[in-house]
């Protein structure tokens, strides 16, 4: 007994000092950014819903919203992220079952000739058939300094993040179909304009030629009318070849073949006005955009890596038994209770020297933290610049817009003006068709300031995350 306990009490002294193997820390590890550190007061103090998770929804327009969810339904892209998030699932489910006992059940017959010189001199010469019948074999890691813990605890942070991720595929789809959308409703809108510029060009060239005829024109006149009919000719197929690219674009996010493009279809009515945006814009949800939240996931979950990596170094303790039935004789072993076996207890294992091992996968998982926590803060750097800059452009834009606006309505009551003056007689059709030309000529630019202003605003709303959240996306 006094053996027992002295080789009991070494063991302890072994296991105590697994911990001393530990390589000390000399290199500071990386912190995660604080919003505030980049935005004073995030939130001004006023909560804000601004935008929802739904947010193309607040554009009111029915063509959009099934062409979302056509999109979010049948998208590969997003397919890929669900399953990544399935893979994920399942490597936190494999984690949460080493916490539990694992219980087997095996049997082996095995043919053995035991050599006359055998050390097992009872059996030496002998020939015979070694059944061993195990109905429960036992196997239980006992989780001492909560390593498998820290390794579910991982898992399921990489869990959350591949969720945040799939938010994240979804966000950008949902933009990137608004943006494509409404590039294709204004383009097809310029193609009618483009159409009608270049029918009042050939009108014009057309009065030219006959005035030309009689010595009213000049011919460098007609030569550079001629000009502006090819010029607005290039633009028209330039016109008809950018609807065509955005029906292929939307057909293929929406993972469907290009004739799905060809099916899209939206109501007589103009483009709808943008929503209106807070007069605070709630900055406070750059914290909880998916791309950042699901970045902040892989750190916590790096940091988890670490605590699993260190606990390698000490001692680890396993319960392991089995009861059957084992004989030389596969007779006895079915049919004799002599034969049954049993054995339960723990073992220890204690690392001493690992060629360097446990030092290097420790070192590989603190440099995979920092490189996660970076990854993070420049993310939410790069969060407050692209709302900066969606912000900006949306601003420009609007005021883009609405100079253009304001040309546009100068320009149409000249062109009223002209044509009460062509019925009257008191002016030449060529003007009237030239004033009509330039009016048009105007919209046109107009329908592309507005694209711009779609964009920003969209810009705006993916930068701030869309409205998402893992919770949001939940409910």
């Amino acid at each position: 007994m006094s053996g027992f306990r002295r080789a009991m009490l070494l063991t302890g002294l072994l296991a105590l000092g697994g911990c001393a193997w530990l390589p000390d820390e000399d290199t500071p590890r990386a912190r995660l950014m604080a919003l505030n550190q980049l935005v004073p007061t995030p939130d001004n103090g006023q909560p804000s819903r601004w935008p929802r998770s739904s947010w193309w929804r607040d554009f009111r327009d029915p063509a959009l919203n099934r062409l979302v969810e056509t999109a979010i339904a049948g998208s590969p892209d997003l397919k890929v992220a669900a399953h990544r998030l399935r893979e994920a699932q399942a490597l936190g489910d494999m984690r949460a079952a080493a916490l539990l006992p694992q219980v087997a059940a095996g049997m082996s017959v095995d043919a053995m000739h035991y050599s006359m010189n055998s050390v097992q001199l009872k059996l030496a010469g002998d020939t015979f058939a070694l059944a061993m019948i195990n109905p429960v074999i036992l196997q239980y890691h006992v989780d001492l300094w909560g390593r498998d813990r820290a390794a579910l605890e991982e898992a399921l942070g990489l869990v959350q993040a591949e969720e945040a991720e799939n938010l994240q595929a979804r966000l950008l789809l949902s933009t990137a179909l608004s943006r494509a959308y409404f590039r294709l409703r204004l383009a097809s809108e310029q193609r009618d304009l483009a159409i009608a510029m270049t029918a009042t060009l050939r009108e014009r060239l057309r009065l030219l030629h006959v005035r030309l005829e009689h010595g009213l024109a000049t011919r460098q006149s007609l030569e550079t009318e001629e000009a502006r009919l090819q010029e607005a000719e290039q633009r028209l197929q330039a016109n008809t070849l950018h609807i065509r690219l955005l029906r292929d674009q939307l057909a293929a996010m929406a993972g469907q073949g290009p004739a799905f493009g060809d099916s899209i279809r939206w109501e007589a009515d103009p483009v709808a006005e943008l929503p209106p945006t807070p007069a605070v814009l709630p900055l406070h949800l750059l914290a909880r955009r998916p791309d950042i939240i699901a970045a902040r996931c892989r750190a916590e979950a790096a940091a988890k890596a670490i605590e699993v990596a260190e606990k390698a170094f000490y001692p680890d303790v396993n319960i392991r038994g089995f009861a059957g039935l084992h004989s030389v004789n596969l007779i006895d072993a079915l049919f004799h209770s002599s034969s049954l076996a049993f054995a339960v207890g723990p073992t220890l294992e204690l690392p001493i020297f690992e060629g360097g091992r446990l030092e290097a996968n420790l070192a590989a998982r603190e440099a995979g933290y920092d490189s996660a926590v970076e990854t993070y803060n420049a993310g939410l750097v790069s969060a407050v610049r692209q709302t900066a800059d969606a912000l900006a452009r949306l601003d420009e834009a609007t005021q883009r817009t609405q100079s253009q606006r304001q040309a546009v309505a100068a320009l149409e009551t000249n062109r009223q003006l002209a044509d009460v003056l062509a019925q009257q007689g008191l002016q030449d059709r060529t003007l009237q068709l030239e004033q009509r030309y330039v009016r048009d000529l105007q919209v046109f630019r107009l329908k592309t300031c507005q694209g711009d202003k779609y964009a920003a605003l969209i810009d705006l709303i993916e930068a701030l995350g869309g409205g998402l959240s893992p919770a949001a996306a939940k409910t």
